[in-house]
């Protein structure tokens, strides 16, 4: 499958470059491992700035935390769009944002529970949970 995951322009404090070369943040190293994490189960996964993506057929466009970016020109309109969403609310998001994502993803359930209640997710059966964590395999406690 051909995926773009991006990290947008209200994110990206740095050059793409620099950010993936040298992540400093939870959002820039959650990027960087679902890029890794993805194209070692054989996708083809392209990591541009926004709006950066080289021809081809997308299936699919991931947002890092911005709704918004999800808008974008170069994305087809039949392309499957995800947002990771790990930020407090969506207050920098533009009217409508909602209807340019099919799946959102939260880090946990107490933040999808704040999305859909408190901060008033427009769909909240397009709310799911992709647990953060260190590393791929499960951990229980205890276990370092």
């Amino acid at each position: 499958m051909r995926i773009a995951v991006t990290y947008g322009p209200m994110c990206l404090q740095r050059s793409a470059e620099e950010t993936w070369n040298d992540p400093r943040t939870g959002s820039e190293i959650g990027w960087r491992r679902i890029v890794e994490g993805l194209r070692a189960r054989g996708h083809e996964v392209e990591a541009p700035d926004y709006a950066a993506v080289t021809g081809g057929r997308l299936q699919c466009a991931i947002s890092i935390n911005e709704p918004d970016s999800l808008r974008a020109g170069w994305i087809p309109r039949d392309t499957f769009r995800i947002c990771m969403f790990w930020l407090n609310g969506f207050s920098f998001c533009k009217e409508g944002y909602d209807d340019h994502v099919d799946l959102y993803f939260s880090p946990s359930e107490a933040h999808r529970q704040k999305a859909i209640g408190d901060w008033g997710a427009p769909r909240p059966e397009k709310w799911h949970v992709s647990y953060l964590g260190c590393g791929p395999a499960p951990r229980g406690r205890g276990s370092g």
